[in-house]
This record gives structure tokens, sequence and C-alpha cells, in this order.
């Protein structure tokens, strides 16, 4: 028997995959990388919401059946290791594919900017779309069928056309270079986000990314961040049952309570992944919780590259893959 799974892409088309129950989720994951002729695969994944209503990443080491209880499912193709800077990516259709998921997370309020950042993302994604501004060809409406900022007004629009006149030759490729270079800096950039309690039973967030482990306060989305620790200051990141302890270099301690064990161990995981993908030449054969600064009642085995290995994996084959852009929906 086979799950019948859609697949929602970043430039708003879909795919349809019939796939056996008793197949591991990496059989899905390369017939979608297969699909999109995608190489520098990595950096993106496969989200679904589970049986408790959790977003979560499709796991390639699990069967179908064991991760999916709905049929038919429902995916969205997404950056779930989000590169530290445009360099740091080789390909231009993979830089091209973060831009749209990165104009999603603006899109959608889960990345925040100030103004003056908007109006300047919304200029670069018109310069990548309709390219140099023409007098001729670009009236006044020019901009209504680009979809690039949330809640505008006259004066914004206003602003975004000027900008672009100031884009001028560059390349869409080159647009897309200077658009991720300034969504970088911004604090949100490319974190995921875990609701736990701290020792007040207060709810706060801890988060991870490419640069290290945060803990914010407040509520989304204006959060305060209260820690930041880059991972060479993360001595040990622990699990046990609901209970989660962040340790420094310092021997510093935060201790945090999730709602169950299964969350307490996806936000280990996600760490898992992120430190090896980042930090590591090379990914260790197994993650154990003796020898590794992610320790907890569970090992774990990151499967995938490191960035290093796709960064020179890339540059030796030296493969610029063709693709279409496709106008904003």
């Amino acid at each position: 028997m086979a799950f019948l799974c859609r697949v929602d892409l970043l430039d708003s088309s879909y795919l349809t995959v019939e796939i056996e129950k008793r197949e591991k989720g990496s059989a899905l994951l390369d017939h979608v990388f297969k699909a999109l002729n995608l190489s520098e695969t990595e950096y993106f994944g496969l989200k679904f919401t589970d049986s408790n209503n959790q977003p979560r990443f499709l796991s390639g080491d699990k069967t179908m059946k064991k991760q999916l209880k709905d049929v038919p499912c429902t995916f969205k193709f997404a950056v779930k290791l989000y590169p530290p800077s445009p360099g740091s990516i080789v390909e231009d259709y993979t830089r091209y594919l973060v831009c749209l998921q990165v104009r999603r997370d603006l899109l959608n309020g889960w990345l925040t900017c100030p103004v003056d950042a908007a109006m300047l993302f919304g200029s670069l994604v018109v310069q990548a779309e309709v390219g140099d501004y023409d007098q001729e060809k670009h009236h006044e409406s020019y901009l209504a069928a680009v979809g690039f900022l949330k809640n505008y007004n006259a004066h914004m629009l206003q602003t975004v056309s000027e900008l672009h006149h100031t884009h001028k030759g560059l390349t869409p490729a080159q647009a897309d270079y200077k658009f991720l270079d300034r969504a970088c800096r911004l604090e949100m950039y490319g974190v995921h986000l875990f609701p736990v309690l701290d020792r007040k039973d207060r709810i706060v967030y801890v988060a991870v990314s490419w640069a290290g482990l945060a803990v914010y306060g407040g509520k989304f989305p204006d959060l305060v961040r209260r820690l930041g620790l880059p991972w060479r200051w993360v001595s040990q990141i622990i699990f046990e049952n609901k209970k989660l302890k962040l340790c420094d270099i310092e021997e510093s301690k935060w201790c945090f309570g999730c709602k169950t064990r299964h969350e307490c161990k996806r936000f280990w995981k996600m760490c898992a992944e992120h430190h090896t993908f980042f930090r590591r030449r090379v990914p260790q054969k197994r993650i154990s919780p003796v020898l590794s600064i992610l320790r907890g009642s569970s090992y774990y085995s990151y499967s995938g590259r490191t960035q290093h290995q796709v960064i020179e994996d890339s540059l030796q084959n030296g493969y610029q893959a063709e693709f279409v852009r496709t106008p904003s929906q």
C-alpha cells in the first residue's frame, strides 16, 4: 500500500508522488531532489504537520508509515539548514531557492525586518524578476505584479521603484546574492524556534541556527533575545525525558521543560544536524551521548554531507543547473 503525497514547492507549483508505506523518508526526498534537478540538497527538507499538529521535517532514516498518519498527505519543500551567507552557496539555483524561502518568511511574518530593509528587499526582487528599469515598459502599476512586501502603501512602492533604478546592470543571480547578503543579517534569519518553560514556568523559546543556540523571551513576533550561545561556546546540550539543559564552556547551565519527550528530542536532533552540518568537516558516524556535546537518552546519526563537503563537491563538479525563474504569484 502506498501514500499519495503532494509536495508544495517554493515557486507555488507542486509535485504529486506515490510512495510505498514501507519505504524510508529518503525515498521521497530523493524523488523530489531528482525532480528539481537539485545537487546541494542538504540545505532542504520536506516539512509536514504530524499527528500532534506540530510542524516537523520528514526524517530520511525512518519509514513513511512510522512518520505519517493521514492519507493523502501534504509536504512543503522548504529550507531546513539556512546558509550563513550567500557566498557559502556555490550554485545559483540553490541561492535562488533559498531566496524564495526567505521571501516567504518575510511575507508570512515569520521573518521581520525594518521598513527600509523591506523596501530594499522589494527592489531586489523586482530587479531579479523584471530586470533593469525601463521607462517605456515600466509604468506606474508595474510593481503590482511582483509579490515582495506585506502591508505596503503608495509611499513604499515609490521608494521601491526608486531603489529599483539604482540596481541597473544587476543580473538576476547578482540580485539574489545582494538580497541574501542583507537577509542574513536579520535577527531571526534561519532560526528554528521551540517553545519551552523556564525555571519559573514562563514560556520562552529556545532557538537553533547556523550560528548556535539562543533563548528568546516575550511574545512572537516581538521576541527579545535573553541569551546567545555561538557553537564554539556550547559545551553540552542534554535532553532527559522532557528536560532540556544547555551548558557553556564556562560551566553555566540553563534548564528548560518541554511539553513532551518527543518535542525535547526533536530540538536535540535539530541541534545535532546544525552542529554537524555547519561545524564539522565530515559527519560523525554516530553521535554518542557520552562522547559528544549532544547528550541524552538516545543516539542520533546525521547521514548527509556537511556544509564543507557540499561546497567542496559543488566546486569540483563546476556544475550550474539550468532553471526557469517563476514570476511572483
